[in-house]
């Protein structure tokens, strides 16, 4: 008796187990859709969380007046930026920076540059901002300062790139670009004719210091 009234009841009503079946899947698709989503966010609050500690490698070089920056770690950068040049002069004779200049304002470089990305900067512009006159006994030295930011936090990061520019003996019109952030390419080009490298060291700390006490409390 109680089968028959069962089953009479679910005949009665199969529109409406259909219905209520067809509910009940939707709201189970739901419920895993929503548990996926929150799956993935908190991948992503992880992964913002772990590359948040992790330090951004902005490598440089350079070819020429032309600086090459690379992404060379693990994590994405974003928003590279100029945002001063300074000049000096350097007498060979006292090893003191003598004269100098410095020209502050942010110019865009790049919005993004991923993990292993390259781009060149043309460093011609910037010494023209701020070009001293060439003079014997000194050496002119320039430093072009970078912001940029990490990506997972927008942290702020500041590259400092010393170079020497100075003219080509063969060709009085052409300049002889040279970085100071690597020695040894400074030995490579020749230029130690300006002084032992001890000198050219001296050099670079003295524009560094320039830096930290002319820029440093403004870059940020």
């Amino acid at each position: 008796m109680l089968d028959e009234l069962i089953r009479k009841w679910l005949s009665n009503n199969l529109d409406l187990i259909q219905a209520l079946a067809v509910i009940i899947q939707t709201l189970i698709a739901a419920f895993m859709l929503w548990t996926l989503a929150q799956n993935a966010e908190t991948l992503s609050i992880t992964r913002r969380q772990l590359e948040s500690s992790i330090e951004p490698v902005l490598d440089v070089d350079m070819f020429g007046p032309t600086l090459r920056l690379r992404n060379d770690g693990t994590v994405a950068i974003r928003r590279v930026e100029s945002i001063a040049v300074i000049s000096a002069k350097f007498d060979l004779n006292t090893r003191e920076i003598i004269e100098y200049e410095v020209l502050r304002g942010g110019v865009p470089l790049r919005d993004a540059l991923e993990t292993s990305e390259t781009f060149d900067v043309d460093l011609s512009p910037y010494i023209q901002m701020v070009r001293l006159a060439e003079a014997a006994g000194s050496a002119n030295l320039y430093c072009l300062v970078l912001r940029y930011r990490r990506a997972a936090d927008m942290k702020r990061f500041v590259q400092i790139v010393p170079f020497l520019v100075a003219k080509d003996s063969q060709a009085s019109t052409a300049d002889i670009y040279m970085p100071l952030f690597n020695m040894a390419r400074v030995t490579e080009g020749g230029l130690a004719a300006f002084g032992d490298m001890q000198v050219i060291e001296v050099a670079k700390q003295q524009l560094l210091e320039l830096y930290r006490t002319k820029v440093a409390p403004e870059d940020l």
